[in-house]
């Protein structure tokens, strides 16, 4: 398995750790739920379940149909824009980003941009592994 299968299968296992720990904190809080419901559900979602489909999809779907990834040089800028816009929008937002104007609502729409862009570049080199190859028409017999 690559570098970069292998970081998003380990950063989502990681992710699933934090997102348990967020869920296990907001049965026992009193006040915040909203905020740590938008963390809890962004960490378990777009960390935990959507890196361990990037890092499996990465590693066996090129395999399975034989066909290489288009941009492999994109796998690395994918792994940091969708760690990063992560962090970020879960920052932001426990920050109020979401909920107030000018530069912090600003800062959480530029994470969301970039956790966004990950995962068009993602779609972009799957959808090519996953394209049909030209039929192969056979030669008329003589």
């Amino acid at each position: 398995m690559d570098r970069y299968g292998k970081l998003f299968i380990k950063a989502s296992v990681i992710y699933l750790g934090l997102g348990v720990f967020f869920g296990v904190h907001m049965s026992f809080a009193d006040h915040g739920i909203n905020e740590l419901r938008f963390i809890h559900v962004h960490i378990m979602l777009l960390g935990f379940v959507a890196m361990i489909i990037f890092g499996v999809a990465y590693h066996i779907l090129p395999r399975f149909n034989a066909r290489p990834l288009p941009h492999p040089s994109w796998v690395p800028l994918h792994f940091w824009l969708s760690n990063a816009g992560l962090w970020g929008m879960c920052v932001m937002y426990a920050l109020g980003g979401f909920y107030t104007d000018g530069p912090p609502r600003m800062l959480f729409g530029v994470f969301g941009l970039m956790e966004g862009t990950g995962i068009f570049l993602f779609i972009i080199n799957i959808f090519h592994v996953l394209g049909e190859d030209p039929e192969i028409k056979a030669e008329p017999k003589r």
